[in-house]
């Protein structure tokens, strides 16, 4: 990071780096992590990964849908949404889509409206996108709006899925290893 941030941004970064990764290995284990698949390219509205932190209550009808910006989606920057979602009693939800965190083309349109297909399904009747490239997607999503109503929901599946739940072990599927 040398010289590409300027020192006082970086001086503590290492540091709260490793406290941040310590205290969510603490609570959660460890933790897979899509940044690799991402990197390869290997993310797309048919097969992405997605990392999901459960609600403290089982029963709960909330969720955060955390979109990544650029860089990729990272295992610590879920997590620590997903703290203040819990603090809230909501699930939060992290989908993958390529380095770029273009939520707005084609590719990660299909993937929110995948995800959001699914937590309906799932019985998550209050959603709310967060990151930094919602209001892109939302602007996207408005020109596009008719488009979808047309075409009915989208057919794409995660097959790649990675969890953090409360109090077990993550684990991630067969298929991100395999795809």
């Amino acid at each position: 990071m040398t010289g590409m941030l300027p020192a006082n941004d970086t001086k503590d970064l290492v540091p709260t780096l490793k406290r941040a990764f310590e205290t969510m290995n603490e609570a959660e284990g460890t933790s897979p992590s899509p940044i690799v698949m991402t990197t390869l390219g290997r993310q797309d509205p048919d097969a992405f990964d997605d990392l999901e932190v459960s609600a403290p209550a089982p029963d709960t009808h909330a969720a955060v849908l955390f979109l990544h910006g650029y860089g990729g989606n990272f295992t610590l920057q879920c997590w620590v949404i997903a703290q203040a979602a819990r603090r809230a009693g909501a699930a939060t939800f992290c989908p993958s889509t390529r380095m770029a965190g273009d939520w707005w083309s084609a590719a990660g349109h299909a993937t929110v409206v995948t995800m959001m297909d699914r937590l309906r399904e799932r019985g998550f009747d209050a959603v709310v996108l967060a990151g930094s490239r919602t209001a892109a997607w939302a602007r996207a999503a408005s020109r596009r709006a008719s488009a979808a109503a047309s075409s009915g929901s989208s057919s794409s599946r995660v097959r790649r899925r990675m969890r953090l739940p409360r109090g077990s072990r993550p684990w991630c599927s067969k298929d991100h290893a395999t795809r």
